[in-house]
């Protein structure tokens, strides 16, 4: 499993209570903000065990999840229906979004030097044509 996957769980595991204590005031935001946050270790599940671009989309899908997931958490304190976003709550997803964009570029970039180096292969010589004979 990948490294960043405990990470992930950490994060679903601090941010439950949250949603919980926010379904009381807007219920609308916390499940929007359920629905990201299950996300993120799915699609990080799903990305690990992809291949191809799949897994690329994958952990963009749970990269922009996670995203989403501190954007409700942003709103709902904004909003004054939670307390500031942890310090350590913020590096959390930090940590997670670069882990997900490293994963993804390096992805990509083997996807990208695949098809560069195939397009750039060495075609066979092609065969010589006959010579008329000489007179």
């Amino acid at each position: 499993m990948l490294k960043i996957y405990p990470v992930v769980l950490e994060l679903v595991r601090r941010l439950a209570p949250v949603i919980r204590g926010l379904r009381l005031r807007s219920p609308s935001l916390a499940d929007q903000m359920e629905r990201a946050l299950v996300s993120v270790p799915l699609n990080t599940a799903e990305g690990a065990y992809s291949r191809g671009k799949n897994r690329q989309a994958r952990f963009q899908s749970a990269a922009a999840s996670a995203r989403e997931t501190l954007a409700c958490l942003e709103t709902a304190e904004a909003m004054g229906f939670v307390g500031p976003v942890a310090p350590s709550l913020a590096h959390c997803f930090a940590k997670s979004s670069a882990r997900w964009c490293a994963s993804s570029s390096l992805v990509a970039r083997r996807h990208i030097d695949a098809r560069f180096h195939s397009a750039r292969a060495p075609h066979p010589a092609p065969h010589p044509e006959p010579q008329p004979p000489e007179p």
